[in-house]
């Protein structure tokens, strides 16, 4: 089904509009959270939770691209699942947050001040070469262990460890051109 007939179908509170787009986004859904909370239960819990966010969202939001719009849902809920987690061993996630703590401003900005970080470092991942572009968003985004992304894209995990030092670096670089301190 077309985004915009989903979308419509949620301006209308039908109940078809979240089994459309578990349809459609699913299986992409449940790898975003996977990616994050590398447990089953909790990935199926958290898809579900963000079917309800999604539901409670549009409307009054109407969503330029859905995909991302539920995909930044799921990681969301998926994010505050794990930092409910009480389990001692650390996530990749949270490894893969603290190498970009590093670099990102360090007191609580307002929402204005996020969006425009937010926008900043999209406009940053842009400028990246595609292989670097590929494995930051394969750390940062979906939480991939730097083992995952060398077999993905066949390196060795020396090259996506220094390649995503390099950019980290380039990253900081660019955001304080862009005017953040950090």
């Amino acid at each position: 089904m077309d985004d915009n007939k989903i979308i419509k179908l949620f301006f209308e509170r039908s109940e078809d509009a979240v089994t459309s787009f578990a349809e459609k986004y699913g299986a992409y859904c449940h790898t975003v959270a996977y990616g994050i909370l590398r447990d089953e239960g909790d990935t199926e819990e958290c898809v579900n939770d963000a079917y309800l966010k999604l539901w409670n969202a549009i409307p009054p939001n109407e969503p330029e691209n859905l995909k991302a719009f539920g995909a930044r849902a799921v990681r969301n809920t998926a994010l505050d699942m794990l930092d409910k987690r009480t389990a001692q061993k650390r996530s990749g996630a949270e490894l893969a947050l603290d190498e970009l703590a590093e670099i990102l401003p360090s007191s609580e900005p307002d929402i204005g001040t996020q969006l425009a970080l937010s926008d900043a470092v999209g406009r940053f991942v842009g400028t990246l070469h595609t292989d670097a572009r590929r494995m930051f968003l394969c750390r940062y985004w979906y939480f991939m262990s730097v083992e995952e992304i060398a077999q993905k894209w066949k390196v060795s995990e020396s090259k996506v460890k220094m390649s995503l030092l390099r950019s980290r670096q380039k990253m900081k670089k660019y955001l304080e051109r862009e005017g953040f301190t950090l």
